[in-house]
């Protein structure tokens, strides 16, 4: 049984966003915690690969469930309408480079998905 349910865009769709592959994070926190190569500055870790949310919308439930249609809802007061992160310090500091593409990371993140959905889909729905 699949409790997919269409995906909702607040907006038109045309909102871009630089999302941030989590391997990405959690390398760039390891290499700042062993080294000494900055201990007050601030650093963005991101993809700098920005996607439409309506692009991303689309990709995934392409991937998923293909009959759904994308459902739009007025958009929230307070989103963004792009963002996008400069990681040319953190490139400069410890060497940090984006490992993913979004493209890649949603395709890994849908494996994920299809393989682990028997005990997934419960737990999201409980939550």
């Amino acid at each position: 049984m699949s409790y997919l349910e269409p995906p909702v865009i607040y907006g038109g769709g045309q909102q871009t966003r630089d999302f941030t592959y989590v391997a990405d994070v959690v390398d760039a926190n390891r290499t700042l915690l062993e080294s000494d190569a900055t201990d007050d500055d601030v650093l963005n870790i991101g993809s700098s690969d920005n996607i439409s949310i309506q692009k991303l919308a689309e990709t995934v439930r392409d991937q998923l469930a293909p009959e759904l249609e994308i459902e739009y809802e007025s958009a929230r007061e307070a989103d963004a309408e792009h963002t996008h992160a400069s990681v040319e310090k953190a490139d400069e500091v410890i060497g940090y480079e984006p490992s993913q593409t979004i493209a890649e990371g949603v395709g890994e993140f849908i494996e994920w998905y299809q393989a682990n959905r028997e005990w997934y889909e419960p737990l999201v729905r409980e939550s």
